[in-house]
């Protein structure tokens, strides 16, 4: 118990980097297993000019506790300890340690702009420069935003979003961190991975700035250690975040936004498909037609006019 605790007092102190930060060749190219050797040349190309320098026991131990979480979400209450003194020295080593610096931070926000992915269409129309999380909302939540929202896009997935929607987002653990990711594609692809609690949930993306001082993390990093390229950060810290963006995504919305479209047109006399399905109708809609989520299915089909066999 002793030495547990020790070492846990080792790992909340002052990160001991030295001069450098990572800047071990030859640990890195230690590190290299089944042919995973991205982290070498990570490495190798940050310092190949300037020179390298030997890592310190903290830093070795900071490079196994990474892998081992980015890789089997092991090692994480030692990686939570860390991460308070790493960023205390975010500002010396801004391009490992701070998100807003990295090359794939940049990239992402190129091909956001672009708007060029037909399915991801609409990621053209949310903010860039942010961090992204995965996760579900409350249907009731969604009910009293859902005025606040307008139309992100249509192609193929379905997504509304809110400016400044006025909330915060605060994990359930406590591991003292949460991960982020500055690539929206892959926070949506959290979101949707687990199954939502029947009709009581919809799956989001909460977004912030990624120039928040408590996001720790370059994407750059995180890549080379990590045998996925799924662009982490750590959000530092137990406490809730404003959220600056947030999207809503949920074939269920289109469903009952396209029923309530057609059962207008027969009320009003208008042909099939006079209404179009643009802002301006879901504008109105959303504010004058209560959700009914339950009545439509996974795919945004109306239960009540699908037939699914037995």
């Amino acid at each position: 118990m002793k030495y547990l605790k020790l070492f846990e007092n080792f790992l909340r102190e002052d990160a001991d980097v030295g001069k450098k930060l990572l800047a071990d060749d030859k640990f890195a190219a230690m590190t290299n297993r089944g042919g995973h050797d991205r982290f070498y040349h990570f490495v190798d190309a940050m310092y190949r000019d300037e020179g390298f320098e030997d890592n310190t026991k903290y830093e070795k131990q900071l490079v196994k506790y990474l892998r081992d979480y980015f890789r089997w979400e092991e090692n994480y209450a030692n990686i939570g300890k860390m991460l308070d003194s790493l960023l205390k020295i975010k500002n010396k080593f801004p391009k490992l340690l701070d998100p807003t610096k990295s090359e794939r931070i940049a990239d992402i926000k190129k091909w956001m702009k672009g708007g060029t992915q037909l399915s991801l269409a609409w990621y053209g129309n949310v903010p860039t420069d942010m961090c992204w999380r995965g996760a579900k909302m409350p249907i009731k939540e969604l009910e009293r935003l859902l005025p606040k929202t307008h139309k992100l896009g249509d192609k193929f997935d379905f997504a509304i979003g809110i400016d400044k929607p006025g909330i915060k987002y605060g994990s359930r653990n406590k591991r003292g961190f949460t991960s982020w990711t500055v690539d929206p594609t892959k926070a949506v692809q959290f979101a949707k991975s687990n199954q939502l609690t029947e009709d009581k949930e919809v799956a989001v993306i909460y977004g912030c700035k990624a120039n928040n001082s408590r996001f720790l993390l370059s994407p750059d990093l995180s890549n080379s250690i990590s045998k996925y390229t799924e662009d982490e950060v750590f959000l530092v810290g137990n406490a809730p975040i404003s959220v600056d963006f947030l999207v809503i995504m949920d074939e269920r919305i289109r469903g009952n936004f396209l029923s309530d479209l057609e059962k207008r047109e027969k009320e009003e006399g208008l042909p099939e498909f006079t209404l179009k399905q643009d802002a301006e109708n879901f504008d109105k809609w959303k504010v004058t037609n209560p959700l009914r989520l339950h009545d439509f299915d996974w795919i945004g089909g109306e239960k009540s006019k699908v037939s699914y066999g037995k």
